[in-house]
């Protein structure tokens, strides 16, 4: 939702472009509207505007002042200046003060249209360009937080995704101080970074849009704005991490069950050596605790009994098939110690390895006298 604030010293005018921003379309709507530039200040100074539509000539304080205030004080907020005087003077020096556009009264719908468009570009630019830096200077103590997100995001642990929403919220307070107009295109942009991080991982995800979230405050006081967004950004939150959610869940059976076939092909290549979880999960390019879980719920058993199962395997043909020693057929499926190996080949076959063995041969030979 975009608040637009008018000031314009003639009335009608002022009828007029309100009307005119409100047919521009159903999230822009207007906050408030003044007759002269001190009173401008004044409202400005109480309430919460996006953009300003400013006559350039108004009594008391001009259009310049204002915009030279705004700049000072409401630096993410936009300027447009409308004018009856095409007058190169005017114009440069609106220019300066950086000003997203330049009417000239009478202002037709088209001309509004196409004004209103160019400037709430340039305010979703600005904002995203003040997000970035702010993650740039921040960011190097909050990767652990973005690797928590991408982790419960990817175990679909949504009571766990939830749980994150406040506490990350909250530093983003901190980050952003009085300027909370940043704070919806901050949570837009983290959100834009874990998709970044889970599209790298085979989910591809779609960020929805902050700007339509239904706001039921079209005049909103500064002193109440910090809990007011706040609130929208745990709306938007929680609606786009159910959508992400949602997204992931659904690349679970392609991406998913394809990683797991290259983590079994990975243990099967290499089961005869010292095997470590985190080796596996580093293969795949998985977060290890993330591998074990689907896993577990893909086939059944956790990693660790699937590579004891693939060396007993391996195990039971070099006892039956070689008449190596126990210790050398340890070392042959990746088991340094030769105990350890045949307790663990015992509770597998019940036997220790030379007993199976010669179960095995005395078995073949009464089949084969």
């Amino acid at each position: 939702m975009h608040r637009v604030f008018i000031a314009d010293d003639e009335r009608f005018i002022r009828l007029s472009l309100a009307k005119r921003v409100g047919a521009y379309g159903s999230n822009t709507l207007i906050a408030g509207m003044e007759v002269n530039g001190a009173r401008a200040i004044s409202w400005l100074e109480e309430y919460m505007a996006d953009l300003c539509l400013i006559d350039i000539r108004m009594p008391l304080v001009d259009g310049l002042e204002v915009v030279a205030w705004i700049n000072r004080h409401r630096p993410y907020t936009e300027c447009i200046i409308v004018s009856s005087h095409d007058e190169f003077d005017y114009a440069k020096k609106a220019l300066q003060l950086g000003v997203a556009d330049y009417l000239l009264k009478p202002i037709h719908q088209d001309t509004l249209r196409e004004g209103l468009d160019r400037s709430l570009a340039r305010m979703r630019e600005r904002r995203s360009v003040a997000c970035t830096q702010l993650m740039l200077r921040h960011m190097p103590h909050y990767q652990h937080r973005l690797k928590q997100w991408v982790d419960e995001m990817q175990a679909l642990n949504d009571t766990n995704v939830l749980a994150l929403t406040n506490p990350t919220l909250t530093s983003f307070r901190q980050w952003i101080g009085e300027d909370h107009e940043l704070l919806l295109p901050l949570v837009w942009n983290w959100l834009r970074l874990i998709g970044e991080i889970l599209e790298k991982k085979g989910v591809q995800v779609e960020i929805g849009s902050y700007e339509h979230l239904d706001d039921a405050a079209p005049t909103l006081k500064r002193d109440e704005a910090g809990e007011h967004v706040f609130a929208l950004a745990v709306r938007y939150f929680n609606r786009e991490l159910e959508r992400m959610l949602q997204q992931c869940a659904n690349a679970w059976n392609s991406s998913t069950l394809q990683i797991i076939e290259l983590a079994m092909d990975y243990i099967r290549g290499n089961y005869h050596r010292t095997l470590r979880l985190q080796e596996i999960a580093d293969h795949v390019a998985m977060n290890k605790n993330y591998l074990c879980e689907v896993f577990k719920n893909a086939t059944g058993m956790t990693v660790w009994n699937y590579i004891k199962d693939i060396r007993m395997k391996a195990a039971e043909e070099l006892v039956l098939t070689t008449s190596l020693k126990v210790y050398e057929i340890a070392h042959r499926v990746g088991y340094k110690n030769s105990i350890h190996f045949s307790k663990t080949f015992k509770s597998s076959f019940a036997l220790n390895p030379l007993e199976y063995r010669d179960k095995v041969k005395i078995a073949n030979k009464r089949l084969n006298p």
